[in-house]
């Protein structure tokens, strides 16, 4: 993720408007709040299956709407990732306003042609450090775990039904005590391992 490159081109910090970065954060700032409202929508939808899943008398039913709780999972997992990688690009677009609002003053002191001969790479790097590091870390530690899922396919499988069984106990659970929101919660932490 080279914010300088997707937002800029191959043009240094010096030739960026304050305007093109004030923009790209509103950019970013919408789409983190779409994103959000997905996640809270996706939170909501599997609490109603759930919630469904403890009046269905049927074992049947109660097993697809466990595979739709668990779908729903996976795409709200999905969407926190996005949100991550926007929440980065926003933190580092907001540290690239903040060297421009300082350009005058680091003009003076001699510092900003230092900066502003950096390529965009090197300019994010400095700017975003550590951060940029640990998310190319995680990129190679997630392509190699996408491997090794694709390789084990057949027990994939296999655990996810076990995960299907454990919410459809939960949903049991919760019909017999009538405490459908502290069952939710413990299918949420136990068999889906989110934490709150």
């Amino acid at each position: 993720m080279k914010i300088l490159d997707h937002l800029l081109g191959r043009k240094g910090i010096d030739k960026v408007s304050m305007s093109e970065l004030e923009d790209e954060k509103i950019r970013l700032g919408v789409e983190e709040k779409r994103i959000v409202s997905k996640i809270e929508k996706l939170e909501d939808e599997k609490a109603k299956l759930f919630k469904e899943g403890t009046i269905e008398p049927s074992k049947r039913r109660k097993t697809i709407l466990a595979r739709k709780i668990k779908e729903k999972d996976e795409d709200a997992k999905d969407q926190d990732r996005e949100h991550r990688k926007i929440s980065k690009k926003l933190r580092a677009v907001e540290r690239f306003i903040r060297v421009k609002k300082k350009e005058k003053k680091l003009k003076e002191k001699g510092l900003w042609q230092v900066i502003a001969d950096m390529s965009p790479d090197e300019l994010e790097d400095f700017l975003v450090g550590e951060e940029t590091k640990s998310m190319k870390e995680e990129g190679r530690l997630n392509e190699v775990l996408g491997i090794l899922k694709e390789e084990a396919g057949t027990y994939e499988v296999l655990d996810e039904e076990e995960d299907i069984k454990d919410i459809v106990s939960k949903m049991e659970e919760a019909a017999e005590s009538k405490d459908i929101d502290e069952k939710y919660e413990e299918m949420e932490r136990e068999v889906l391992k989110n934490e709150e």
